[in-house]
């Protein structure tokens, strides 16, 4: 049997074909009517404003009431950690805790050598303060050391004659 060739110019004629028939017989779009609004009015009555103007109104709705949320009565705070406060809600069995971060600065005095700084930590090194920008041991004197200058040493004064 002879093999039959043939090229894809051969079906996408057919195929355009027959997508612009489709297309010419589709009928001329018109401009419709849209939803501009919605309300339910004193007597559970759902309205609808239409964007022509029209109000249409598509009778009672009645909903089923929803559980109530938790609310300031059912709150406790606990401080969990030097910047860290924990919310949590209790009502019967339904618990819900959320932990809240203060960006807080600490002062941690004198600048030891060996001790662990974390971000917002301040301390005094060389007469200046210097905060913590992530977690960092090291000296803050130099770049790229998790430092960041928030107060530099002011000169020294002159000294006063006595007498």
């Amino acid at each position: 049997m002879p093999s039959l060739s043939v090229t894809i110019s051969t079906p996408w004629r057919s195929i355009t074909a027959a997508v612009e028939r489709a297309v010419a017989a589709l009928p001329v779009a018109k401009d419709g009517v849209g939803l501009a609004g919605a309300m339910i009015d004193r007597h559970g009555v759902l309205i609808v404003t239409l964007s022509d103007g029209k109000l249409c109104e598509l009778g009672r709705v009645d909903g089923k009431d929803g559980d109530h949320g938790l609310g300031f009565d059912d709150m406790s705070i606990e401080q969990t950690g030097e910047r860290v406060a924990t919310l949590k809600f209790v009502r019967g069995e339904q618990v819900k805790t959320f932990d809240l971060a203060f960006p807080a600065v600490i002062d941690r005095g004198v600048f030891k050598e060996g001790q662990a700084y974390t971000a917002g930590d301040a301390v005094t090194f060389g007469g200046s303060l210097w905060i913590a920008q992530k977690d960092t041991g090291q000296k803050p004197d130099g770049p790229d050391t998790g430092w960041r200058l928030a107060v530099k040493k002011g000169r020294d004064g002159r000294d006063l004659p006595r007498g």
